[in-house]
């Protein structure tokens, strides 16, 4: 009897063990820079937030950040998207700048920057991307920026964003002139 329940036992360790890899996915699935399947070209229609923070990542310790979401005209319940991860020199006192694609410089727009969350231990994605939003939020991503440039300028307090850049394959153009708000992070 004991020698059959230690054989349950067994049994039912080794298929935990098996069903728990299924779930943690031990594959590696690396998520594809991206699945674009056109040029996108849009002309944001909402007056910009700039979040402006010291020290975002731990790698650029000499730049300050600027997180910038570009948002389109609603189209059948969606918004094109586009969320800047622009880097510039810590001793810069704006956001203007000419801002490479990339991950050297002085003025970056990030690509895709994998992180690890230190808090959860879960893979998390940074960097400038193309996306859809809709009800305010931006859900899903399409295509993150692999090389291109973004331009920021100002004149009598009116900016000038200027996206040409790609995602692999496909354009990203996208475009806003107007008042923008700039808030200081932490």
């Amino acid at each position: 009897m004991k020698r059959m329940i230690y054989g349950v036992v067994v049994a039912m360790v080794m298929a935990l063990n098996v069903g728990c890899d299924l779930l943690l996915d031990v594959d590696n699935y690396e998520q594809p820079l991206s699945t674009l399947t056109a040029d996108v070209n849009f002309t944001a229609s909402e007056q910009p937030v700039i979040r402006q923070f010291d020290v975002l990542y731990p790698d650029f310790r000499n730049h300050q950040s600027f997180v910038v979401e570009l948002i389109g005209p609603e189209v059948d319940g969606k918004r094109d998207a586009v969320v800047l991860d622009l880097l510039a020199p810590k001793t810069t006192l704006s956001i203007e700048g000419e801002y490479t694609v990339g991950f050297t410089g002085d003025y970056i727009a990030l690509p895709r920057l994998d992180l690890i969350n230190n808090a959860t231990g879960m893979m998390q994605y940074g960097g400038s991307y193309y996306g859809k939003a809709m009800d305010g939020v931006i859900g899903d991503y399409y295509g993150f920026l692999t090389e291109g440039k973004v331009m920021v300028s100002s004149l009598d307090g009116e900016y000038f964003i200027t996206v040409d850049a790609k995602s692999e394959e496909h354009n990203i153009w996208a475009y806003y002139h107007g008042p923008v708000e700039i808030i200081r992070g932490k």
